[in-house]
This record gives structure tokens, sequence and C-alpha cells, in this order.
């Protein structure tokens, strides 16, 4: 896990940076399995503070997040929050995505791994099928 910071228009702050990376690194770790890089940006305008925040990660893991308001370490929490919803559907769209593609296999297992050529074929199942396949295709 890789995680930078950047100031603008706002002096470089020890106590904020630890404050970030720590919620971050708890993120990143809970939902993450591959290297993460993750970049936060603090700026100030005038009275207002503004946090963005950019994570890529594998599985196709690429977020732009922001948060503004008055107070700088709530605009963090507020921020680590909608990281954390958007991080859950990701992984919950993921595991989703894997489950079907496992019933499918099972399903090709039951239907294609017998030996089709070993069953016996009567004469009325081959007049069965000419005849369905006659109607649909003229």
């Amino acid at each position: 896990m890789n995680i930078s910071f950047t100031f603008k228009n706002t002096p470089p702050n020890n106590g904020l940076t630890a404050y970030c990376e720590k919620k971050l690194a708890k993120l990143i770790q809970k939902f993450c399995t591959k290297l993460a890089i993750v970049n936060v940006r603090f700026e100030k305008n005038k009275r207002e503070h503004s946090v963005i925040c950019n994570i890529k990660s594998g599985h196709s893991i690429d977020l732009e997040l922001s948060s503004k308001g008055i107070e700088i370490f709530s605009c963090i929490d507020f921020l680590v929050d909608k990281a954390e919803k958007k991080l859950k559907k990701i992984k919950e769209k993921f595991k989703h995505k894997n489950k079907n593609n496992n019933k499918k296999e099972q399903l090709n297992e039951l239907f294609f791994d017998q030996d089709w050529e070993l069953i016996p074929i009567d004469a009325e199942d081959i007049i069965k099928y000419e005849k369905t396949k006659n109607k649909k295709y003229g």
C-alpha cells in the first residue's frame, strides 16, 4: 500500500497525515487484496477545506472521491465513509460475478460431461427431431 499526501494552500501537518493514513490504511487492508496506490490532496479555499482522494488497485478499482466542509477532520471522516461504501459495492459485484461463473461451470459439467455417444437413439427420436426441425426452419 502506497499513500501519498499533497497540500494546496495549506501548510503540511503531521497529525493530519497520520490521522488520514490510519483511517485509509485500515480501509484498504479490509477491501483491497492487491497493491493499492492512494493519493490524498488537501486544499483550502478561504474558509472551506476540501479533501480529494484517488484510490487505484487491482480488480479494476479506480475511485476518485472528494468531500468539502469547514472542519478538515470531518471531511476526512466523510471521505472514508464514502470510500467504504464504494469499495463494499465493488467487492459485492466481484463476488456476485464469481458466483455466477461457478454456476455456469456446474451446469456445463452436468450436461456436457456425459457421454452422449453411449446413449442409444431410437428411430422414433430421429423422426421427432426431423419433424420439429422442419416446423421451426421450414
